[in-house]
C-alpha cells in the first residue's frame, strides 16, 4: 500500500503522517512516533537544503556528466554534507540507485536474515512525491550500475602499486581521492583490511593491526553461528530470528538469547610486541 515500514529515513526525505484516507498531517521529527494507530506514515521530500543537495548531485551526474569523485569534491567544498559527514563515492552510489528519490518504495529486500535477489523485490511505484523525475533517476541509475563491476583482486593490487609509485606514499585520503582505483572500503572487504593489501605490494605498514583482524574474524564467526542456529531450530519445527545487536536471537517469539564467544583479551600493545608466530596463533 506504499506505507513506510520504519528504519533510517533516506537523505533528503522525511516521514509524513497521513490519516486513514491519505490526508497529510504533520511531518514527524526524528524520534517521534504516531499516536493514533489508524494513521499511517509515508515518505516525502524533507529538509530543503538536503533536497537541494540531492537535486544538484543528480544534475551534476546526469546533465554535466561529472564523475562521483568530482561530485563528492564539489559537494564537500560547498559544505553540502550528508547528515553532517563528507560525501564519498559510496554514498553517491547509494543515492543514485535508491528508488525513493523518484517516489518508489521497495519491499521484501530481506527475509529470514537473508538478502533477496533484486529481481525478487516487490516495488510499488509512485508511492509518494519524489525529489527528481523518473527519467533522470533512470539515467543516473543506469550509469551507476554500468560503473560498478566485479572487482578483481590482482587488478586492485596492481592499481594500488601504481598509485604508490605515482604519489610516493599511501593513505586513506590518497586512495579514496584517486581516480581509477577502488575505495578503502573495497580493499578492506576484499583483503580483510587495508594493511593486508599494503603488505601484498610491499608497502611498509606503520602499525600492527592484527588484533583488529582477529576481532573482525570473531564477528564473522558469530554471525555464521547465529545463522546456523536459526536454521537448525527451524528444521525441528521451531522459530528463530536474528535481531538488531551483536549475536541477538529471539527463539519461538519469547526467548531472547545472546550468542557470544569467550576470547582472551589482548591489548594492541601486547599484540604489537609479539613475534610473528605467536601473533599468527593469536
Amino acid at each position: 500500500m506504499g506505507f513506510w515500514q520504519g528504519g533510517e529515513v533516506p537523505f533528503g526525505m522525511a516521514r509524513q503522517l497521513v490519516s486513514p484516507n491519505g490526508e497529510p498531517k504533520q511531518i514527524l521529527k526524528p524520534g517521534e512516533w504516531k499516536n493514533i494507530s489508524t494513521d499511517r506514515v509515508v515518505l516525502t521530500p524533507g529538509d530543503s537544503r538536503e533536497v537541494e543537495t540531492t537535486k544538484l548531485a543528480f544534475d551534476l551526474y546526469t546533465k554535466q556528466r561529472k564523475t562521483r569523485h568530482e561530485i563528492a569534491e564539489i559537494l564537500n567544498q560547498r559544505s553540502m554534507l550528508w547528515n553532517g559527514h563528507r560525501w564519498t563515492v559510496q554514498k553517491l552510489l547509494r543515492l543514485f540507485t535508491n528508488r525513493v528519490y523518484k517516489g518508489d518504495y521497495v519491499y521484501g529486500k530481506h527475509f529470514n536474515c537473508k538478502t533477496i535477489p533484486r529481481d525478487k523485490w516487490l516495488i510499488r511505484e509512485h508511492s509518494f512525491r519524489g525529489v527528481i523525475s523518473e527519467e533522470q533517476w533512470a539515467e543516473a541509475n543506469a550509469r551507476a550500475r554500468e560503473e560498478v563491476k566485479p572487482l578483481v583482486d590482482s587488478e586492485m593490487i596492481e592499481a594500488l602499486r601504481r598509485l604508490w609509485k605515482r604519489k610516493g606514499k599511501l593513505s586513506t585520503n590518497i586512495v579514496n581521492a584517486a581516480r581509477g582505483i577502488s575505495s578503502i572500503e573495497a580493499y578492506k572487504k576484499h583483503f580483510g583490511g587495508i594493511n593486508e593489501a599494503y603488505r601484498l605490494i610491499g608497502y611498509p605498514v606503520p602499525r600492527e593491526y592484527s588484533y583488529v583482524h582477529a576481532i573482525k574474524m570473531m564477528r564473522q564467526m558469530r554471525n555464521t553461528l547465529c545463522d546456523d542456529i536459526c536454521e537448525q531450530i527451524r528444521a525441528v519445527g521451531g522459530n528463530a530470528e536474528r535481531q538488531p545487536g551483536p549475536g541477538i536471537l529471539v527463539i519461538n517469539g519469547n526467548v531472547r538469547v545472546r550468542v557470544t564467544f569467550s576470547t582472551r583479551t589482548l591489548s594492541p600493545y601486547a599484540v604489537h610486541g609479539m613475534d610473528a608466530c605467536t601473533r599468527e596463533a593469536a
